[in-house]
């Protein structure tokens, strides 16, 4: 079922691919979900960028994306600093990236665990950026949630900078795309590492 919807990820618009893997990615049993994530922090981890990066901007993980709290949390012990994203403004879907040091400080926004607006981190701070995605494509494009906020953060930030963080099944061959749309640097996964081909 999976590989089958994999290949036909083509015919099928970004609103239809978002309902059917997030239903994928809901039903995959919590210690399968662990044991992925820590393969995935382990890659993470090893990465040369994230070695050399003071700070490191996560995303709070729900709804089954790959896990992140862990990786946040390693980050710090480690002497990194960390950055969430948090909304600005939800009219214009304005997000920033805020200093982050402990998720009992976080404001809840739209069911999403964020740092306060304080302590904004600018984008040339920030040594590495982690994303979340619901489908990821071998050419590193990904279909977030529909909202746009990482997307227009994202603008002019260099790609090797932007790590994609998935279960292999959220790789597909290709997505549909949008004229706006632009890839990340590279996908990790439990099974491998995808880069953005030149």
């Amino acid at each position: 079922m999976k590989q089958e919807l994999a290949n036909a990820c083509m015919d099928l618009d970004k609103k239809e691919l978002r309902n059917r893997f997030l239903k994928m990615r809901e039903t995959i049993a919590p210690d399968l979900a662990a044991s992925e994530s820590k393969k995935i922090l382990g890659k993470l981890e090893n990465l040369p960028i994230y070695q050399k990066a003071k700070t490191i901007m996560f995303y709070q993980s729900v709804r089954g994306e790959v896990n992140t709290q862990e990786m946040i949390s390693r980050a710090l012990k480690n002497g990194k600093k960390a950055a969430l994203p948090a909304i600005i403004d939800k009219n214009k879907r304005i997000m920033g990236a805020f200093a982050f040091c402990d998720f009992s400080a976080c404001d809840t926004v739209m069911g999403i665990k964020q740092p306060k607006i304080e302590n904004e981190i600018s984008k040339d701070e920030i040594g590495l950026i982690v994303v979340p995605g619901i489908v990821f494509d071998e050419d590193c494009y990904r279909v977030g949630y529909g909202r746009g906020y990482f997307d227009r953060w994202l603008k002019g930030i260099a790609k090797e900078k932007i790590v994609g963080l998935a279960y292999d099944f959220q790789i597909v061959n290709k997505v549909a795309r949008e004229e706006f749309d632009e890839p990340l640097g590279m996908i990790i996964s439990g099974k491998r590492i995808v880069k953005q081909k030149n």
